[in-house]
Order: C-alpha cells, then structure tokens, then sequence
C-alpha cells in the first residue's frame, strides 16, 4: 500500500501547475528545443529581481533558487551566450530586452492565464473540504 502523502490532491494541482508553467513557459522562451529546467529557474530569478526594481547578482540567485554558486555562475554564462541574459552594473544581471519584448503568440499567454486560473478554483475547493 502506497504511503498516504499530506494534503496530496493540493500537491496534485499544484505540482500539475507548476509542470504545466514550466511547459507553456519552455514553448514561448526556448527556440532550440527545451530549456533546461535549471537554466529556466535561474532566468526567473534573474527577471523576479529585474521586475521588482532588485537586480540579483550571482551570490542572491545562489540563495534565492537554492543551488550552488558555482552552478549559477555556469548557468548564466550559459544564459548569456544564448542572448537571454546580460550582466548589468555591479555583477548584476538582468534579462535582455530584446529577447524579453520579442513578440509571443497571445494564445500561449492566455493559456497560461487560464491554467493559473483553473488552479486558483480548484484550489479553493480543496481548502473548503479539508
């Protein structure tokens, strides 16, 4: 018999959102194929600090991810050589302009929304149950 997991049908729909995030997120932001799960975390980081007027620098994405700061070191550099992400004024970074206001198709935004969505309602009546 399987192990009973807390509050697993929240866990469900949160783990199936944020797979589902990572998903339609990996179809608008990687050209080549499928970014790396890592590499996509670390750029949220970087455009989490960019929109909230914080610029992260290697050592706070380090602490804000939870990985080492040798990988995130790697890993932008990785980002920078794609055109995704470019070290701004003190060991910062920051997401490129360019490659952040290209042109994404509507329909995948809103898909995205409608997902965020779908959870949010399902989540609510899960917290109504239990």
């Amino acid at each position: 018999m399987p192990d009973r997991i807390a509050h697993a049908q929240e866990r469900r729909v949160i783990t199936a959102l944020i797979l589902d995030l990572i998903a339609i997120s990996n179809a608008l932001n990687a050209e080549d194929g499928m970014m790396h799960v890592d590499l996509y975390v670390i750029g949220c980081a970087v455009l989490m600090g960019q929109l909230e007027n914080r610029p992260m620098n290697a050592r706070k994405i380090s602490h804000y991810v939870g990985a080492p700061r040798s990988t995130v070191i790697r890993k932008l550099q990785q980002l920078m050589e794609s055109g995704v992400v470019v070290k701004a004024e003190g060991n910062t970074f920051r997401i490129d302009p360019d490659w952040l206001n290209r042109s994404m198709p509507r329909s995948k935004l809103d898909r995205l929304k409608r997902r965020i969505l779908r959870s949010a309602v399902e989540l609510n009546k899960l917290s109504k149950v239990g």
